[in-house]
């Protein structure tokens, strides 16, 4: 997966967000640069699951990417 971030801050919050969510059992950080994280999620519900609760959690939302995995923080 891969989140759009804008500095430290927005990494700290999108960290901070994921490992609050009960369903990620793994967070691995595949790699970083200035405006993105690059993820591995180990979910115990699977991408529709993890979209349906991102969707209420008013912290990330899914970007318009084909594949459904590209997200951002929202403000």
């Amino acid at each position: 997966m891969l989140f759009r971030s804008h500095g430290s801050d927005d990494y700290v919050r999108t960290m901070g967000y994921l490992e609050g969510i009960g369903i990620v059992r793994k967070i691995v950080l595949l790699g970083a640069t200035d405006d993105r994280l690059r993820m591995q999620l180990d979910l115990s519900t699977g991408m529709e699951g993890f979209r349906s609760v991102i969707g209420v959690g008013q912290v990330l939302e899914a970007d318009a990417d084909p594949n459904g995995t590209v997200f951002h923080l929202r403000p």
